[in-house]
């Protein structure tokens, strides 16, 4: 190699160290510009420069960890989200557990949803503490309940931790509202129509008549007396404005795989005591999402129960949750309750006719757990004028003296 090739060589060494210190140089002021904005009142530049620095990675964690202390409350806010993308429980975990306390409630938002995407088990307690206060907003309480619940997935607690978990969110779900007796007389109502419903459709399936039933005439309300004198109005309902917590409240029950966190989702499945069909909708989304049923003969018996009277509801979403949980435990250990289950998932599962399931949606889940629970189906064939019947129908005497 010749002294002059090799001074080109060097040459084109320097060349590209040079540039590449450049580019350092470059990215590290970049990042400073970037960090600069986290305060910006132009939420297109924010959400913009959010998207810059996450890709920085953990390279600016400790930076962000600074910006916690900003005077500027949208700054403590976005350096909070980021942490929740770029940096580590050990080190930026104890950094957002005191912004909980902060007097803007976006930061304390921000803090509880990155302390439950970085799985810090040290944000739990304060978690769970803000998930009880009722002084906090309801939207903050929910975020800090899903931040709660997947702190504590990613933690792996150890069991007597998921137990006190249970316990808090049970305390949760015996704050809604009582059911009225007259909404208990409309359930139970409801419960006898649809009982009748499916003994006409079996009657249909066997080719005896249905009965007629007589009208029931409504009796007439009495005139409410007018109030005396003086009285005050009636104080009107109070709302219903933790439904959404205790949404989160039975999701969260499904996931911390201890014995203590079914009993009180056997209570919220119920439509006598859980007045909101959301509730009782995610309640069956949590016992699907259970990974393995409880191995007390009791318990395991009472929560298909639970899912057994679910497949009642008045709410097609919470039958049509009931039904896909279902089809994922597809086995109780109980003979009785298995055949009640088949028995009833049997009757959804066929095609609309005028007494069987009348929605789409719960009729296509229920077959899903007849498939899942190896449930044989009859299959509908065509019978004469048109009209379906299923397969082993008998036909009534009327049709069978019908000329062809």
């Amino acid at each position: 190699m010749t002294k002059r090739t090799t001074i080109i060589i060097v040459l084109a060494a320097l060349v590209v160290v040079a540039g590449v210190v450049l580019a350092q140089v470059q990215r590290v002021r970049k990042t400073s510009e970037l960090l600069d904005e986290l305060h910006s009142g132009d939420a297109g530049i924010a959400i913009d420069t959010l998207h810059e620095l996450k890709k920085r990675g953990h390279g600016i964690e400790d930076r962000l960890i600074l910006k916690l202390a900003s005077h500027e409350r949208w700054e403590r806010m976005r350096a909070a989200l980021l942490l929740g993308e770029v940096g580590r429980p050990t080190k930026s975990g104890p950094a957002l557990v005191p912004l909980l306390k902060d007097e803007f409630d976006p930061v304390r938002r921000a803090a509880a949803d990155s302390l439950g995407l970085l799985g810090y088990d040290g944000a739990l307690t304060p978690l769970m503490a803000i998930v009880k206060d009722p002084k906090q907003d309801i939207d903050t309480r929910s975020i800090a309940l899903r931040a709660a619940s997947m702190a504590a997935m990613k933690a792996n607690l150890e069991k007597t931790d998921r137990d006190l978990c249970a316990q808090d969110l049970a305390r949760i779900l015996r704050n809604r509202p009582p059911i009225k007796p007259a909404d208990l007389k409309t359930i139970a109502k409801a419960r006898q129509d649809a009982a009748k419903r499916r003994d006409n459709a079996a009657r249909v399936a066997a080719g005896r008549p249905v009965p007629k039933e007589k009208k029931a005439e409504k009796p007439k309300e009495a005139p409410k007396p007018p109030p005396p004198p003086g009285a005050l109005p009636e104080e009107p309902v109070p709302a219903d404005t933790e439904v959404e917590l205790r949404a989160d409240a039975v999701l969260a029950l499904g996931l911390l795989r201890t014995d203590l966190a079914l009993q009180p989702l056997i209570e919220s499945a119920k439509e006598a005591v859980e007045p909101s069909p959301v509730v009782r909708k995610c309640t069956c989304m949590a016992i699907e999402d259970l990974r393995d049923l409880p191995r007390d003969d009791t318990l395991r018996v009472t929560l298909g129960q639970a899912l057994l009277r679910a497949l009642d509801d008045s709410s097609p979403d919470v039958r049509l949750s009931a039904a896909r949980a279902l089809a994922r435990h597809a086995d109780f250990g109980n003979e009785g309750l298995d055949t009640s289950i088949n028995d009833m998932l049997k009757y959804m599962a066929q095609d609309l006719t005028e007494y069987g399931e009348p929605a789409y949606w719960v009729r296509a889940a229920a077959r899903t757990a007849c498939d899942a629970r190896h449930i044989v189906l009859p299959r509908p064939t065509e019978s004469l004028g048109g009209q379906t019947k299923l397969e082993g129908q008998v036909e009534s005497p009327k049709a069978q003296a019908t000329p062809k």
